[in-house]
């Protein structure tokens, strides 16, 4: 027992002091009430491990204790448990006296089925269930994954899993990348010595070592081993990030009718959260944009957030850059005390007139596509066509293509052509 024990302890009590903050605002700002046994609980739990706190310091000491006297009266025992908590229990270990020790575990159970108890009361609040790939990789490589983010790395992929509304805590998505790239690593191997033991020139492929010897075969396909975990990994890392992004788009084109339908709710002097709540169970019409307001509710009716706190977390974890002015500004006014509707109003102007500017620019990309499209599809192939034809005909032509050839070759071009142009007009076109 030393003073990382003490820390431990110390830094226990801020999270339970910090959830207990949390689920009394929670309760207060939803008109809801607890029975004293519940947060009794929470309080049990701070004061036995204060009371550890006496012993713990008596022993950070340079002098070795003689056995017997104070310490043996104080025994102090390392509880590990399942901390609840409203964001999702976490493994914790403290270190408190023996004789609390059956108290506190009753305190903990008591805890955590009060958290739940209040989770189910906030159907706005999305979770995900474990899925079986999840659970296996949590198996594998939970310890693996939880140390890596303890230690603080992959901070931005974090952010993109939040930015991206993917719903897996960081350390879970690790462990569910390593087991793929575990998979991919076996499957790589498995190819690898398909390829160095199948002769594929032969007829039909046997299994024996091709021409050319067994070092040249390992050289020439080693690298598929490295080459699928490395795709693997860059697959999951990037992942995140490209749906964001996508994301972003959407909320964008979404966003002008948005802010028109909360400048018409601000306009009747409604309190700022019950706007977000109006909007968040107004149907599947604006489906990203939801996403993101029911963030800021849970923020409010969850963690306890007040509107502009939870505007401003809600800021930092949005895909897109329009909502996170938006909801800076909305957090801004709200704390000068600015008229929330002329604010609103006004945003909806420049988006909405920043949405017909993608539409008009949109309108002069297309036209100048078809313009190109006919130059290539129609008038390119009709030229080429006469230019090989009195070639032929002149006796000028080195190549010996027959008209049927030259009519198979134009079609397959156009072909490519009008496929090249409808995957880009579909990347390039609104969603509204």
């Amino acid at each position: 027992m030393g003073i990382k024990e003490l820390e431990e302890n110390i830094r226990h009590e801020e999270k339970l002091a910090e959830e207990f903050y949390k689920i009394s605002n929670s309760l207060k700002k939803n008109n809801l009430s607890a029975s004293d046994k519940n947060l009794d609980s929470i309080k049990n739990q701070i004061t036995i491990i204060n009371n550890s706190l006496p012993s713990l310091l008596d022993e950070i000491t340079l002098i070795k204790k003689l056995p017997g006297g104070k310490q043996a009266e104080n025994k102090m025992v390392k509880v590990e448990y399942n901390k609840p908590s409203i964001e999702g229990a976490e493994m914790t270990s403290i270190v408190i006296r023996e004789e609390d020790k059956k108290d506190f575990v009753k305190s903990a159970s008591l805890m955590g089925s009060f958290i739940k108890t209040l989770k189910d009361l906030f159907p706005q609040e999305e979770r995900i269930k474990g899925s079986f790939i999840a659970k296996i990789s949590s198996k594998l490589f939970y310890e693996t994954s939880n140390s890596i983010v303890k230690k603080g790395y992959f901070k931005k992929l974090n952010m993109d899993l939040r930015k991206a509304n993917i719903k897996f805590l960081l350390n879970t998505y690790l462990s569910i990348m390593m087991f793929f790239v575990l998979i991919s690593l076996f499957v790589g191997c498995f190819i690898f010595v398909l390829l160095l033991f199948i002769n594929f020139s032969a007829s039909p492929p046997f299994i024996s070592v091709a021409s050319g010897g067994l070092f040249m075969r390992i050289v020439q396909t080693f690298w598929i081993v490295l080459a699928l975990p490395i795709i693997t990994f860059l697959a999951f890392y990037l992942y995140p990030s490209s749906e964001a992004s996508s994301i972003s788009k959407k909320i964008d084109q979404e966003l002008p009718f948005v802010v028109i339908n909360m400048s018409a709710i601000a306009a009747s002097e409604i309190e700022p959260s019950k706007m977000f709540q109006i909007i968040a169970r107004s149907g599947d019409e604006h489906p990203y944009t939801k996403a993101e307001f029911e963030k800021v509710l849970n923020y409010i009716n969850i963690y306890g957030y007040d509107v502009t706190s939870a505007l401003k977390a809600s800021a930092e974890k949005t895909s897109s850059e329009s909502l996170r002015e938006l909801f800076t500004g909305l957090s801004n006014s709200i704390t000068s005390g600015t008229n929330l509707a002329n604010f609103l109003d006004k945003r909806a102007e420049t988006l909405l007139f920043n949405y017909k500017m993608e539409r008009e620019q949109y309108t002069k990309l297309a036209e100048t596509f078809m313009n190109i499209y006919i130059s290539i599809v129609i008038a390119a192939p009709l030229v080429l066509m006469l230019t090989f034809f009195l070639m032929s005909m002149g006796g000028l032509g080195t190549m010996n293509i027959g008209l049927d050839m030259i009519s198979l070759l134009i079609v397959l071009v156009v072909g490519l052509v009008n496929v090249f142009f409808i995957i880009f007009l579909q990347i390039k076109q609104p969603t509204y």
